[in-house]
């Protein structure tokens, strides 16, 4: 590889990249807005299996945070809960911050620990004694914790594997062409400050409400086709399955929306952890509606 051809992808890899001060004042004045009684007590550096920063972890307490050995025995001792349940979400909250331009800014955020500390609840106790090395993060669903011995683990599902064989059949998942312009407008309004579009906590009016079930991704996916049904589009909600057994949640949901199991499968959603790949969502949007015996011409970013 030529010199000029380095210096090229270096010079893109930084181009990419967001200063990392300018991360941190984000994640501040988010975690300042989700709970204004907690600040920064710890950050985790994510990372790609090429050795890139993808992102950070900004933990968030009203208390100091323990060293790492005191934590760690203390969520051991709590191990036997399911992986949705995070450990310490009366004391702790996150906000998982990406370091690119090319991807959304904030690509979590939560009460509770990070799953580099939570998910010593349901690891088996032969990991209770191997020490996390590191976190790859690509997007909420794609994240493994490296510990010693060359083993990887899924956050969201636990699922075991050899790092080297892994990674042999290892692809990540690319941001769509085109997804720049709105990630970079995204920046733009986080980076001025600008949350008043950003806040998660609140349904707009006239959409309906549909109980979680497959993810996240598909319950809210179906939620928006559901404005759009009573708007002129009745063939996107045709009817409504009950009881249905959630894995994650390890309980029954009733009234579950046709198009929200059609949204899975086109999303290829992991409904046994409820875990969407970002880059799936919109052509699962897509798909369903333009599909699916729907046939409509509905445009998706």
């Amino acid at each position: 590889m030529s010199l000029v051809v380095v210096l090229a992808m270096m010079t893109s890899i930084a181009g990419n990249h967001v200063p990392y001060d300018q991360i941190e004042t984000i994640a501040e004045r988010w975690g300042a807005r989700e709970w204004s009684d907690m600040s920064i007590v710890r950050v985790l550096t994510y990372y790609s299996f090429d050795g890139e920063v993808t992102g950070y972890a900004f933990i968030f307490s009203k208390k100091t945070m323990p060293p790492d050995e005191i934590l760690i025995k203390e969520i051991i001792e709590d191990r036997g809960r399911r992986p949705r349940n995070r450990y310490g979400v009366d004391d702790y909250a996150t906000v998982v911050m990406s370091s690119r331009r090319s991807e959304v800014p904030i690509f979590q955020f939560y009460r509770g620990l990070p799953d580099y500390y939570s998910i010593r609840r349901y690891l088996p106790q032969r990991f209770d004694n191997l020490k996390a090395l590191k976190v790859y993060y690509y997007s909420p669903g794609e994240e493994w914790i490296e510990f010693e011995g060359g083993l990887l683990v899924k956050a969201y599902s636990g699922q075991v594997y050899d790092k080297d064989e892994f990674l042999k059949g290892f692809t990540p998942q690319r941001p769509h062409a085109g997804v720049e312009k709105l990630t970079d407008k995204m920046w733009q309004e986080l980076r001025s400050g600008d949350f008043a579009t950003q806040d998660s906590n609140k349904i707009p009016d006239m959409v309906p409400f549909y109980e979680w079930h497959y993810g996240c991704s598909p319950t809210a996916s179906s939620m928006l086709l559901g404005y759009w049904d009573t708007r002129g589009y009745a063939k996107l909600v045709d009817f409504f399955y009950g009881p249905c057994y959630s894995y994650p949640e390890n309980a029954w949901d009733d009234g579950i929306a046709n198009c929200q199991r059609e949204l899975a499968l086109a999303m290829n959603t992991d409904t046994l952890t409820g875990g969407t790949s970002i880059y799936n969502i919109h052509t699962g949007q897509l798909a369903v509606c333009n599909g699916y015996n729907n046939n409509y011409n509905f445009q998706s970013n």
